[in-house]
């Protein structure tokens, strides 16, 4: 690959990058965004229930925990469980939470497919001026042997008439030498 064909794809790798970078950025804003607009706690959030001394220092423990959740706890469980229907319908993503608050599922879903939909017909277009690219530079360089093949046929064809013109030079030096002894 030329130099010039290099250069573009680097420009081309750094382009992809930039919008990459800004995509995430913009996914990240927006994802900011909606944690400042945070939920109201869940009702169904479990309460920690202590029932002895005992499980105050196991619930502590970094070896286990024994403590008994509140009666709510089963029910969410069962809501949350791989086998629930309710689960099944809900995306895999729409029960992660993060430390700064709850982002809206579907929000986020939405605009990651959205992202995700743009980068891919950007990767697409880059991909399509790239084999452009290169088919013009495949195309480049067949006129550039062609080039060099005429180039090399011309300068035979120089060499000949160089050749024919000496011979020419010398036939008539013959014919003025012959002339000029016919004289005498």
């Amino acid at each position: 690959m030329s130099k010039r064909g290099q250069a573009r794809r680097a420009q081309h790798e750094e382009k992809k990058r930039k919008k990459k970078e800004e995509a995430e950025a913009a996914a990240a804003t927006a994802a900011e965004t909606a944690s400042t607009h945070t939920q109201v706690d869940n009702v169904d959030d479990p309460i920690l229930v202590l029932d002895k001394p005992s499980d105050v220092s196991a619930a502590q423990s970094d070896d286990s925990q024994q403590a008994i959740g509140h009666h709510n706890k089963k029910r969410k469980h069962d809501e949350l469980s791989e086998k629930s229907p309710k689960r099944r319908e809900a995306p895999a993503a729409a029960y992660e939470e993060s430390s700064g608050g709850e982002l809206d599922e579907s929000l986020r879903v939405r605009l990651m497919r959205f992202i995700n939909a743009n980068l891919k017909a950007e990767e697409e277009k880059n991909q399509a001026i790239v084999e452009k690219l290169e088919a013009s530079e495949r195309e480049r360089n067949e006129l550039r042997k062609d080039n060099a093949g005429l180039e090399q046929d011309e300068a035979k064809q120089a060499r000949t008439i160089a050749e024919q013109a000496e011979d020419i030079v010398e036939l008539m030096q013959e014919v003025a030498r012959l002339k000029a002894s016919q004289r005498f």
